[in-house]
């Protein structure tokens, strides 16, 4: 027991220290990280399937620190979400935010379901995880040429959250209403998902009434007494710990821990004195975060890759085209410029965090519902998007800037 416990530790010792060195190496090749973070995951998996050097509790380990990480990450993504800054520009931003969500969820559904024959509830698993943009992977490259703080650039980001919002709400309504669905025809009726539907839109209601009431009443009081009793960087782990507890209080409501993170992180970007301290958030973002992508290479060994390949070469098309459509269509009829439009599509396409969340959940309920295979298929579509995306838009940027004032 002593040696496991030794084993353990040694294994946490290694993959935190890997995956800063990763982190560093991917970043001077301007890579996004969690690629090399999801190659260590998956390296560990293949050593141990060969040599069964881990313990048997190291899964659950894993598992645990993957777990935390979700609730760092998506806590900083509801932290750094700026709702005032999103709700003025909501107007412009929503219909485009729905419409690319609608049609890149509908074309991601249909392919999954009528033409690869995945499971009814997995393939609304793939039309949500589909939906979602990652914000780090393009925001760089906007950065570097200067037009981040441009209009269409405050479009973009004001997309990417709407993106993140929608899907993180979609997927919590799907967390709850799956074991439903999946139960089967002889126990889902009509009437019985309607109950569901409507329990679970009262509770989720109920939830974000409460986070509202958090930040409207408590988050002020709290953080000010955090910065006058405590020294820095205690308050803003004090905040993350009271984000923790939001985060497990949705998950008892049956939503999951990643949406509880994400209007926790939304509770206290409000106060200027919490965003402040976001700075000292950074170490444990570096310790955390990497376990989640970690495990989700470690989940991502299957026996036939030839499958997965041919089913991530299918599912790359709404992966793509639904962001490219879903922009371009309303665009037309709105006063965006067509090569503005064209590369904020084109900087939609990243999928990273809430898409693996999404998988995650999906393969937690069921192998049947989310296979292995599946599951892998999506992992290397956000690695995919992920690295051929910021390279397409550098390209095009540098052969057509785009002007800063659009």
């Amino acid at each position: 027991m002593l040696t496991d416990q030794i084993t353990l530790i040694f294994l946490v010792g290694v993959l935190v220290s890997l995956s800063l060195w990763t982190k560093a190496l991917l970043d001077h090749r301007k890579l996004p990280s969690l690629i090399g973070y999801v190659f260590l995951g998956w390296i560990l998996r293949l050593l141990d399937d060969n040599w069964k050097f881990l313990p048997d509790t190291a899964p659950d380990i894993l598992y645990f620190l993957a777990d935390i990480g979700i609730i760092t990450l998506l806590f900083r993504i509801g932290f750094q979400s700026h709702m005032k800054t999103l709700l003025a520009q909501l107007s412009r931003a929503s219909i485009l935010a729905l419409s690319n969500v609608i049609i890149t969820g509908i074309f991601g559904y249909y392919l999954s379901y009528s033409i690869l024959s995945i499971h009814p509830v997995g393939s609304l698993f793939i039309a949500i995880a589909l939906t979602a943009t990652s914000i780090g992977v393009t925001v760089t490259i906007w950065k570097e040429n200067k037009i981040l703080n441009s209009k269409t650039g405050a479009l973009l980001l004001d997309l990417i959250a709407l993106d993140d919002v929608i899907g993180i709400i979609l997927l919590g309504i799907l967390i709850q209403l799956a074991p439903v669905i999946h139960a089967g025809p002889e126990t889902l009726t009509l009437s019985t998902l309607a109950i569901q539907s409507t329990l679970t839109i009262g509770q989720l209601f109920l939830f974000l009434l409460f986070c509202f009431l958090f930040s409207l009443f408590i988050e002020p009081k709290l953080t000010q007494y955090l910065k006058k009793s405590e020294h820095m960087p205690d308050p803003i782990v004090t905040i993350i710990g009271f984000g923790m507890m939001i985060a497990s209080l949705a998950a008892f409501l049956g939503f999951s821990v990643a949406l509880g993170a994400f209007f926790a992180g939304i509770a206290f970007s409000r106060d200027s004195e919490a965003v402040k301290m976001q700075a000292s958030f950074k170490d444990l973002e570096a310790f955390f975060i990497p376990f989640f992508f970690i495990a989700i290479g470690f989940k991502a060994v299957v026996s036939s890759y030839t499958m997965v390949l041919g089913m991530t070469a299918l599912l790359l098309i709404p992966a793509a085209l639904g962001k490219i459509v879903g922009i371009l269509l309303p665009a037309f009829f709105m006063k965006i410029s067509r090569y503005g439009s064209l590369v904020i599509a084109i900087s939609m396409i990243p999928r990273a965090e809430i898409t693996m969340v999404a998988m995650d959940y999906g393969l937690k309920l069921s192998s049947s519902v989310i296979t292995p295979e599946v599951y892998a298929s999506m992992v290397l579509i956000a690695l995919i998007t992920s690295v051929s995306t910021p390279l397409i838009l550098q390209g095009m940027l540098k052969r057509r800037p785009l002007q800063s004032p659009e």
